[in-house]
């Protein structure tokens, strides 16, 4: 099976180096300045680049292959275990990525959001609507469950399909991107992860080239065995925080009775 990648929502910078920095702007722009003919224009003295450094930290695994079993096999084994590296390299990005955009959330404790109306007032409030453009909703398996069981006053779901992606869904026009419980765990037994806004511009990953298979007829020798490597290097960074919220969702709380 497949699994989805957090990469794909963020930044990714390639490098050769082994340690380094990136830059990212901070604060919001206050747009141009106007000015006549032959008057000076106004030098720009607000504008505040932030340095992040970045050091490159190594992954890896090895897998013994029978040299019997890769000559009589028919079915493209090794491709499929390339698919697995893929996969296996995956799970340990999406674990560093969440990571990292919790560790780095601005106000240090995950926002409580009770129900689907906290959620959509947190969208439009807390949240610049620069960082809608490009803006996502991710959750876990269990949070999306939560959200999608969400009704309106009329009894309607709040979520809405996805007219581009008939396999996703929307809230607020933003698509909802749902990962395994395993690698997006619950905060508790009733509230999920949910973070919102735009994830690119708040969490870089900075990868070492990328994915370096490699194949030795030789380490193995005495076993007669082939033996595959995969090795990744890359680091994640978190950036600019204030452009998403980092939330801790449980399903709108029912409604009190009215005593006679």
């Amino acid at each position: 099976k497949s699994y989805v990648s957090a990469r794909d929502l963020i930044t990714v910078i390639t490098t050769n180096a082994l340690s380094g920095s990136v830059n990212y702007e901070a604060g919001t722009p206050a747009g141009l300045t106007a000015f006549d003919d032959g008057d000076a224009i106004t030098e720009e003295t607000g504008i505040s680049f932030v340095k992040k450094t970045f050091t490159i930290a190594w992954m890896g695994k090895l897998i013994p292959i029978s040299r019997i079993l890769l000559g009589a096999e028919q079915a493209d084994l090794m491709s499929y275990l390339d698919r697995w590296f893929v996969r296996n390299g995956i799970i340990s990005e999406n674990k560093d990525i969440f990571a990292a955009l919790k560790a780095g959330y601005a106000s240090g404790t995950p926002k409580a959001i009770a129900g689907w109306k906290a959620l959509k007032k947190s969208i439009t409030v807390d949240l610049d609507p620069s960082c809608l453009i490009d803006g996502v909703i991710v959750t876990n398996q269990s949070g999306f469950a939560c959200l999608d069981e969400e009704e309106d006053a009329d009894g309607r779901p709040v979520l809405q399909p996805n007219p581009a992606n008939p396999t996703e869904k929307l809230f607020q026009g933003l698509p909802i991107r749902v990962f395994p419980d395993a690698q997006l765990a619950n905060l508790s037994g009733t509230a999920y992860p949910m973070i919102y806004g735009s994830i690119r511009a708040g969490c870089t990953f900075v990868e070492h080239r990328g994915l370096e298979f490699s194949v030795s007829e030789h380490f193995a020798f005495n076993k007669n065995q082939n033996v595959l490597r995969v090795i990744e290097g890359y680091d994640v960074l978190s950036t600019d925080t204030s452009a998403y919220i980092y939330g801790s969702f449980s399903a709108t709380p029912a409604a009190s009775g009215v005593g006679g």
